[in-house]
This record gives structure tokens, C-alpha cells and sequence, in this order.
């Protein structure tokens, strides 16, 4: 009775001293988040308040939301690694020289996107945790292009693009006097990674900058392009080119029908008239007249009517076949964005949500004066809702090239001054869109 009363005894008496050495301890983690970019080595800190021995205890860090949840455990002066959840194998430690000063910080090394979350640092045999949040930030560096430069509008189309963001980041535009412009962008995940992408028209000459951020990981990356008068001062240009052409054709369309009435007056014969009926018929249907070609007039005068002729067909030959595809085509999923005037470049856009793979789609560019020029697409990417392709002749190409940007290579710009069809054929050959345009003639450039 005496021994079993010694032994009560030694156990109420460890238990008292047991309750005393925890008395006052607090185990503290950190009420800041930790914030480190991908592939940092970061402390998730968690000890004891004061210090004591930590070695002999059971010690566990984990992540609730994994399965496995353990990202380290400490057992009988040991580290049990078949309970350890594969994301963390040979990635987190403990500094076990330190455990003895009460120091139980994890150390995680070499982090990703991944291992963003809450940490739990648990004391099983005392029911003492604390919690630390980790946030792992990646950024990259933002890229500028001319994606487009639009004359009917006078307008270019800067675009922004960029890869490998997490968290994904805010955009947004803003030009040389600190205003903010009103955009839209869209982002992708893949790999865990964010990719964005945005696209802005400006109408002016000015500085414009992209800027991505992360507020929860002050990361910012900015890139900034300068967009010259020049843009604009060709809009002017052209337009004074189209309304000289217009009135030189309403010109000679008017010689052409006094011409033809002139012969009426002077020959009274059944035969003028019916030919000079059908020579005024003829003036209304082109816009020019062939009865030109048989008069005394000068080489070069006869050639202009002969191109001017031609023009006015290749035009309505092209408006035939949009009205014919509209007809047929609810929607297209690329079309031709814009043509550079200069014969610098040509731009297509994909216009609805569905993702589109591209292999073997061709632009022919037909010139009027009979020369033809094909360039085949071979893209090994899917294109997205709004996602513009420009292709550059090889001495006007920028210097970056990527995606978004193709070279034609052994091509230079196709300016000419004449008109000029560009039309779109998918890999079985079959027109997709077409599209007819006048360029500016090369000594202007």
C-alpha cells in the first residue's frame, strides 16, 4: 500500500512540475504573410515563447489542404519521411541545431506558385499551433508590338502581351500625360502560370505604357512605346490620294460621254447611233469606256483608261464575292484585320471565344499589275478570341519577333500604287475572307 502510494505520488508530483515548465509558453508564428518569388528559399517561423528544448517533443508541420497534409514531421529525435507529401520530399527542413533554443521554423526551398497557402505548426502533446500564410509571386517581363495600323480609321493598334504571372496581375494603359485609358485584356492559365494579353487603339501621338502589378506581392512590370505623328500624318495623305483618284475617274467618265455625244451630233447614220448608245451605256456601267480605245488620243491617255477600267471591275469583282460569303457565312473566324497601305504588312484577327489551330492557312496578295504574292501560315498555337497576327515584310519587320509577329521572308513591301486583293484560304484551300485595297505608291514612302 505504501509503495503504490509513492508511486501516486511521483505522478501527481511529474505532472505538477510537467504543468509548471509549460506555464507562460506561447508558441508564435507570424500575423504577416510571407511573400517570396518563384524559386526563393523562404523561413516560415514558429518557436517557443520563452525558449525551451523542442528536440524531444513531436513535431509536426502541415498544409490542410493537401492530401497527405504533412510537409515535415519530427518524432523520437527523427524526421519521419514516409508520412511527407511528395510535393515537399527534399524541398523543407527543419534546423534541427536550433530545436534545442526552441526554434521550429520550417525552411522551404526553391518554391513555386504551388506552395502558396497556410502552414500549420502543431505541438501534438501540448495542443499548441500557430498558422503562417506564404504567397509566391511570379512576374515577368511585359512585351509592346504595333499590332496593326488602321488608315481608314487613323488609328494604330498597340498590343501588350505577357507570360508567366501568379497571382494574375492587374493591366492597365496609361500614356504620356498619366492618363489612364480604358482597356480590356484577357488572361490564360497554363502550368500554373498566368499569361495576359491586351490590345488599345490610340488616334494620337504620345508615350504609351503597359503596366501589370500584383498588390498582394508588390511585383510591377511595365513596358513603354512611343507612337510618332508620322502614324497620322499619312491619314490625311491617303485621303487626299482617294479623293484625286475619284475626281480624275468622274473626269474622265465626263470626256468619255461628251465624246461619244460629240460623234452623235456629226454622224447621222442608224449605225453611230446605236454605237454611241452603247458607248454611253457602257460609260455608266464601268465608270470609263472603251470606245476611247479606238479614238485618236495619246498612249499614256489610253492606258489610264485601261487601268482606271480595270480598277472599277477588280472592285466589283470583289464586292461580288464578300456579298456572296456574307450570305453564306454567318461568321468567320479569322479575318483580315488590316492592310498597310505601304505594302509593310498585312493583319489578321480571330473573332469569336472557340480556340482555332491554324495549320497551312495561306494571304495571297494580288497585285493589278498581275503579280501575285503567297505567304503560308504555319502556327504551332491556338489562336484566341481577339488574338491579331501581323505579318511584316523582311525590312520592316520589328526587331522582336514572336507569335504574334512573322516575318516574310525574301519579301519586301509590296507598294506599288496600284490596287491590290488580299485574300485568306484555310488548308483545304477554301476562301475565308477577301478584302481589296489601294497602296500608296513606293516614292511617297
Amino acid at each position: 500500500m505504501n509503495k503504490s502510494l509513492r508511486v501516486l505520488c511521483g505522478l501527481i508530483l511529474w505532472c505538477l512540475l510537467h504543468i509548471q515548465d509549460n506555464r507562460g509558453q506561447a508558441l508564435i508564428g507570424s500575423s504577416w504573410a510571407i511573400v517570396a518569388k518563384v524559386g526563393d528559399d523562404v523561413v516560415l517561423p514558429c518557436f517557443f515563447q520563452p525558449p525551451r528544448d523542442a528536440a524531444p517533443l513531436t513535431l509536426e508541420w502541415t498544409r490542410p489542404d493537401l492530401d497527405p497534409r504533412f510537409v515535415f514531421v519530427w518524432r523520437l529525435y527523427e524526421e519521419l519521411t514516409e508520412l511527407k507529401h511528395k510535393q515537399f520530399v527534399d524541398r523543407a527542413f527543419l534546423f534541427l541545431d536550433e530545436l534545442k533554443n526552441g526554434n521550429i521554423s520550417l525552411k522551404l526551398t526553391n518554391v513555386t506558385p504551388k506552395d502558396s497557402g497556410f502552414y500549420r505548426c502543431f505541438i501534438p502533446a501540448q495542443g499548441q499551433e500557430t498558422s503562417v500564410k506564404l504567397i509566391v509571386g511570379s512576374s515577368s517581363s511585359v512585351q509592346m508590338s504595333v499590332a496593326a495600323v488602321d488608315q481608314w480609321r487613323a488609328e494604330v493598334v498597340l498590343q501588350c502581351v505577357s507570360e508567366g504571372w501568379f497571382p494574375e496581375p492587374e493591366l492597365w494603359w496609361r500614356d504620356s500625360d498619366g492618363e489612364l485609358l480604358s482597356v480590356e485584356h484577357t488572361g490564360s492559365l497554363s502550368d500554373g502560370l498566368y499569361a495576359v494579353r491586351s490590345t488599345v487603339n490610340v488616334k494620337k501621338s504620345s508615350t504609351f505604357s503597359c503596366i501589370m502589378s500584383q498588390s498582394s506581392t508588390n511585383l510591377t512590370e511595365q513596358s513603354s512605346m512611343h507612337v510618332s505623328e508620322t502614324f497620322f500624318v499619312l491619314f490625311p495623305i491617303f485621303w487626299g490620294l482617294t479623293v484625286g483618284l475619284v475626281f480624275f475617274a468622274l473626269v474622265a467618265i465626263s470626256f468619255a460621254i461628251l465624246f461619244c455625244l460629240a460623234k452623235q451630233r456629226h454622224s447621222g447614220s442608224l449605225e453611230t447611233e446605236q454605237t454611241t448608245s452603247t458607248c454611253e451605256h457602257k460609260s455608266r456601267e464601268t465608270h470609263s469606256t472603251d470606245s476611247l480605245n479606238t479614238q485618236t488620243t495619246s498612249p499614256e491617255q489610253e492606258t489610264m483608261f485601261r487601268k482606271l477600267q480595270s480598277e472599277f471591275k477588280l472592285l466589283e469583282k470583289v464586292q461580288e464575292v464578300r456579298r456572296q460569303r456574307e450570305i453564306s457565312e454567318h461568321k468567320l473566324p479569322v479575318i483580315i484585320h488590316s492592310f498597310d497601305k505601304w505594302g509593310r504588312s498585312v493583319s489578321l484577327r480571330k473573332q469569336y471565344e472557340e480556340e482555332l489551330h491554324i495549320k497551312n492557312w495561306s494571304v495571297q496578295i494580288e497585285v493589278l499589275n498581275d503579280q501575285t504574292l503567297t505567304y503560308r501560315l504555319q502556327f504551332p498555337f491556338k489562336l484566341r478570341k481577339d488574338d491579331i497576327v501581323t505579318i511584316w515584310a523582311e525590312s520592316c519587320c520589328p526587331e522582336r519577333k514572336d507569335r504574334y509577329n512573322k516575318e516574310w521572308e525574301k519579301q519586301d513591301p509590296w507598294n506599288t500604287g496600284e490596287i491590290a486583293v488580299v485574300s485568306l484560304y484555310d488548308d483545304n484551300n477554301e476562301l475565308k475572307d477577301i478584302i481589296c485595297e489601294r497602296m500608296y505608291p513606293s516614292q511617297h514612302k
